[in-house]
């Protein structure tokens, strides 16, 4: 039986606010939804997604298998968002008419647009954008998309939920 608690060191513990990372013999990083049923109340054990620890000098997610969340740009899926690996992560992001203006202190992120076609609101101004449009959004940049969009989103350092800042 997985326990539902902290492992500590570098490979158990917290993943984000609502997960957390509980290691394997086999070397398999389990993330559970331990902290999303201690904060709903359930008695449920929600697992969620498998990942390769990352003493292997490679990491493997199916996006489209990846549990979405609630984020400003609408809801997305996070992969290599984990605490050994520091470089950058992916997202794969549903656009939602309510995405919100917001930037990143320290993040540069790379948008690639996939589906759907709309606008790119980048420091007060509007740029179309379509399917293989790409924008390199550097740290400090006020930004938001605008239309129902389907994104890969790349930030580089990996993803930090802390650097998310809204005026």
């Amino acid at each position: 039986m997985i326990m539902s608690m902290p492992m500590g060191g570098s490979a158990g513990g917290y993943d984000d606010a609502l997960h957390w990372r509980v290691p394997l013999a086999n070397g398999t990083i389990i993330r559970t939804g331990w902290r999303l049923r201690q904060l709903c109340g359930t008695s449920k054990f929600l697992p969620l997604q498998p990942f390769q620890a990352m003493s292997k000098n490679f990491q493997i997610a199916q996006l489209d298998e990846v549990p979405s969340q609630r984020c400003p740009c609408g809801f997305t899926r996070r992969a290599f968002n984990t605490p050994d690996n520091l470089v950058a992560s992916i997202h794969l992001v549903d656009i939602q008419v309510d995405a919100q203006t917001h930037y990143h202190k320290k993040l540069t992120e790379i948008y690639l647009v996939v589906e759907g076609e709309g606008h790119m609101e980048l420091d007060g101004e509007l740029h179309p954008v379509k399917p293989m449009s790409t924008i390199l959004i550097k740290p400090g940049c006020r930004h938001r998309a605008i239309g129902k969009m389907k994104i890969v989103n790349i930030p580089v350092p990996a993803f930090d939920p802390a650097d998310e800042w809204f005026d």
